[in-house]
């Protein structure tokens, strides 16, 4: 059984009038692949993003450690490649991959017990100092990737970037909200 899901939902929009949104709840680990049912894939979120049809707003709701980079940008992509408005809500916490996903709404909400956690990628390599020296340069890419998302959200400088990154950087709402990764 999988812990998150998509749906279409009813709500009052601003001018009072009901609202048909779509609903994503990104609650866990987030995964390139399904070994148990319980992780978030790129695939599964294509094709449940494509059931919710012609939505003019989708609120992504995150609860979430992060888990695989790769994965969490494939999903940034996808929300930011959608039509509609998106608003993050940081239900609780928006770690690592988490919160380069959370970088894909056009408004990001954090309450004030939230948290958010950003940092270098990281992996686990096996081999002699070539491939050691391979992966690390790979992890270097791998970050430019990341660091994009966060500097078009937030405006920071790279280097400012980069420097919360190296110190693994736990942040809370008003933290986040200084900096620009929420509104």
């Amino acid at each position: 059984m999988r812990f998150w899901e998509m749906n279409k939902t009813r709500i009052k929009n601003e001018a009072g009038e009901s609202e048909e949104i779509g609903e994503i709840l990104v609650y866990g680990p987030i995964s390139e692949d399904s070994w148990w049912g319980d992780e978030v894939t790129p695939k599964e979120f294509r094709d449940d993003l494509k059931t919710l049809g012609d939505v003019k707003n989708i609120q992504v709701r995150i609860n979430s450690y992060g888990g695989h980079v790769s994965a969490g940008t494939a999903i940034y992509s996808l929300l930011k490649q959608h039509p509609a408005n998106v608003t993050a809500f940081v239900d609780g916490f928006a770690l690592s991959a988490a919160s380069v996903i959370a970088m894909a709404g056009d408004k990001i909400v954090m309450p004030g017990n939230a948290m958010m956690m950003i940092h270098n990628p990281s992996s686990v390599a096996v081999g002699d100092s070539h491939e050691m020296r391979k992966v690390a340069d790979i992890l270097d890419k791998i970050r430019e990737a990341m660091l994009s998302a966060y500097m078009q959200k937030t405006g920071l400088a790279k280097d400012e970037l980069i420097n919360l990154l190296d110190e693994e950087t736990w942040m809370t709402a008003d933290e986040a909200k200084e900096r620009g990764f929420c509104r």
